[in-house]
């Protein structure tokens, strides 16, 4: 008798915890709805004062102290169900934060996008601007072999040379030099003569020392600057070589990296930028690069220290310095 009283009590006790969990669980689904639908409403109420304040901003409407701005109001607001002005007028107010806060965070992505994209190329210069000598051609004549020996292994060609590089080309790639290339003779030709190229560069006659001495026979002109939207600056100019060098009796080509400083009125620094003379084209020509007796159009992206400093009214003075030059034999 005992036994059973005691399961009867259990199962009691078992039966008002169910009820009390079942009875809490549905309490806690209703807060849910009840805290959805109270978003959903006040989204739809935010929607509409955004919609009113936009509106009555496109159409110049902002004081409401003639009966004109009034009118505007009244069929902005009317457009979206809102028929009591004063609900109107309360509109705009809750609607005007709401539209200016975001256009202002949008603002701020924007630039912020912006100015990444200007660091990008800046640094993509400065890097190339550190890079002297005969490194500049070689390391990229060595690419292009590693390339060329990647295609021909992948396209199915017995090299015997190992594949330095993880990427494979696009099957683009691989099909227009699989038919400038068909046969293996032709893939170990056009090989031999990138290692030919990268050999020539090697034993070429290079010359690093008296930087500044070489820097003084180049001519800039035409310098000015651009303000971007990302108040950096991108400064631009003709540079040209003043006559003919040449290396120990031999003609030889000026190449080279500069630095250009952007200076206030008071010869104080705003920011600087780098310029590299131009690559290679796709045979690796020599000539594609370096300075000439013609003038060549520059450009450097520069970022600014102080972006306050910075506007299109104001004269900019320009300080160019090398980074690296040489003299290599042609």
């Amino acid at each position: 008798m005992t036994i059973i009283v005691v399961l009867i009590a259990w199962l009691l006790v078992i039966i008002a915890l169910y009820c009390y969990t079942s009875k809490k669980s549905v309490q806690i689904d209703i807060e849910k709805k009840k805290e959805i639908l109270d978003n959903t409403v006040q989204e739809e109420y935010e929607k509409k004062c955004k919609f009113v304040f936009i509106k009555c901003r496109e159409k110049s409407v902002s004081s409401f102290d003639t009966p004109e701005e009034l009118e505007v109001l009244k069929i902005i607001a009317g457009s979206y169900g809102i028929t009591d002005i004063e609900e109107a007028k309360k509109c705009y107010e809750v609607g005007k934060p709401l539209v200016e806060n975001a256009e202002i965070e949008e603002q701020k992505q924007i630039l912020n996008e912006l100015r990444q994209r200007d660091l990008k190329e800046f640094e993509d210069a400065e890097n190339r601007a550190k890079i002297k000598g005969k490194e500049k051609y070689i390391s990229y004549l060595e690419k292009l072999y590693r390339d060329a020996l990647k295609t021909a292994q992948l396209a199915g060609e017995k090299i015997d040379e190992p594949v330095e590089t993880d990427t494979k080309p696009k099957k683009e790639d691989l099909s227009s030099v699989s038919e400038a290339y068909s046969t293996v003779s032709a893939y170990k030709l056009a090989l031999n003569k990138h290692k030919e190229a990268i050999d020539n560069f090697h034993q070429k006659i290079c010359d690093e020392s008296n930087v500044e001495e070489k820097f003084s026979h180049l001519e800039f002109s035409e310098l000015k600057c651009l303000v971007l939207k990302s108040k950096n600056v991108r400064v631009s100019g003709f540079v040209r070589l003043k006559e003919n060098l040449q290396l120990l009796g031999t003609d030889a080509l000026l190449d080279g990296s500069i630095k250009v400083i952007i200076l206030d009125k008071d010869d104080n620094e705003l920011g600087f930028g780098y310029y590299s003379t131009g690559s290679f084209d796709a045979k690796g020509a020599l000539i594609q690069s370096g300075f000439t007796l013609y003038e060549k159009r520059f450009s450097a992206i520069c970022i600014i220290n102080d972006y306050d400093k910075i506007s299109e009214d104001i004269e900019y003075k320009f300080k160019i310095e090398p980074v690296n030059m040489w003299l290599i034999e042609c």
